[in-house]
Formats: structure tokens, C-alpha cells, sequence
């Protein structure tokens, strides 16, 4: 999980086993494509945005990367509500809490 930021650092991720990201951002950079495989997703930060409709889309992103041996950022543009938002709808749904 990091902010919007931390997909810059693409020898720290590579490092860090990273392979794909989950952004929630509603920012346009330039993918590392030969690194990461992404998922875009455009939500915004606000109380009437629906994340839930979301969540059945990253959790198969998420646990596909997982499947594959890899590992996931997900990252938002400060990292503290949207990024956290997606990570625990994806651990209530895999461990069914």
C-alpha cells in the first residue's frame, strides 16, 4: 500500500517482488509495463463514490497476482483511505469475515 507516489520507484518495487499494481488513483502516468501489470481504476475520494461496486473486480486482480506467485501494490494518492479501502475488501472476502 503507498501513495500515488511510490509507483515511481520502480527498482524499489522490482526489489520488493512487486508485480502488479492496483491503482485507485484517478492519476495518468506512464505504465512500467515491462514490470507491472496494472490494473486502472477511476475512483474518486468522496463519500458518495461506490468503491463496493468495484471490489469484485481488484479482489480477482488481487488474488490473480497472488496466484501467480506475485505480489501487489495498491496504492492511492496519499495511501490512506482508498489504497487501505480495496486491501480490506479483499481480506474480508478471502478469509470471509
Amino acid at each position: 500500500m503507498g501513495p500515488f507516489q511510490s509507483a515511481f520507484k520502480t527498482q524499489e518495487l522490482i526489489d520488493l517482488g512487486i508485480t502488479h499494481i492496483l491503482n485507485v488513483t484517478c492519476k495518468a502516468y506512464t505504465p512500467r509495463s515491462k514490470f507491472f501489470q496494472y490494473y486502472n481504476l477511476q475512483i474518486l475520494d468522496e463519500k458518495t463514490e461506490d468503491a463496493k461496486k468495484n471490489f469484485r473486480a481488484t479482489n480477482r486482480f488481487i488474488q490473480e497476482a497472488l496466484d501467480s506467485g506475485g505480489k501487489v501494490l495498491v496504492q492511492s494518492v496519499e495511501g490512506r483511505s482508498r489504497a487501505p479501502t480495496f486491501i480490506l475488501a479483499f481480506m474480508i472476502n478471502k478469509d470471509r469475515i
